[in-house]
């Protein structure tokens, strides 16, 4: 009975934040001994991506594209740029750590550096996944000049009727 009661709660709290009890969770979290602060992720996908780094990179860039600079940048005005270096170093380190060759590179602000000039220099961005990969921007652009201009054509519309 407790059991049930419990499991009910927390359905409704899962249902309430809005995840689906019906698919897998992740949640990652990184906390700082030295004080209160912390920070913790939740992913939840469909059980064919769930498990894949795609999830992940999606979701990556998700949240690196909903940074927002307006407000720090009073307060530090290099927040960009500290920001970007931040991120480049995250992924530098991966490539330093998960990439044969990378370990002898001297911080992980090089290395990414080193892998983009490798990348860059190789015939891998003429791929078909690397340029879908690369083209994504340019296309979402697209769609939504596109979605613009319906939406401009139909208000012209209702304006001359």
């Amino acid at each position: 009975m407790m059991q049930e009661k419990k499991r009910n709660n927390y359905k409704k709290f899962v249902e309430m934040i809005g995840l689906d009890v019906n698919k897998p969770v992740s949640v990652m979290g990184k906390h700082y001994f030295d004080s209160d602060k912390g920070l913790t992720i939740v992913l939840q996908g469909d059980d064919g991506t769930f498990w894949q780094n795609k999830l992940k990179t999606e979701a990556a860039n998700h949240l690196i594209e909903s940074l927002d600079f307006k407000s720090d940048i009073e307060d530090d005005y290099l927040i960009k740029e500290k920001t970007f270096v931040s991120l480049l170093c995250t992924i530098g380190e991966m490539i330093r750590t998960d990439s044969p060759g990378y370990d002898n590179v001297k911080n992980p602000l090089d290395a990414a550096w080193c892998f983009i000039e490798e990348i860059r220099n190789s015939d891998l961005l003429e791929k078909p996944e690397f340029r879908k990969i690369i083209n994504r921007w340019e296309e979402e652009l697209q769609v939504e000049l596109e979605e613009w201009a319906k939406v401009s054509k139909q208000f012209k519309k209702q304006k001359n009727k």
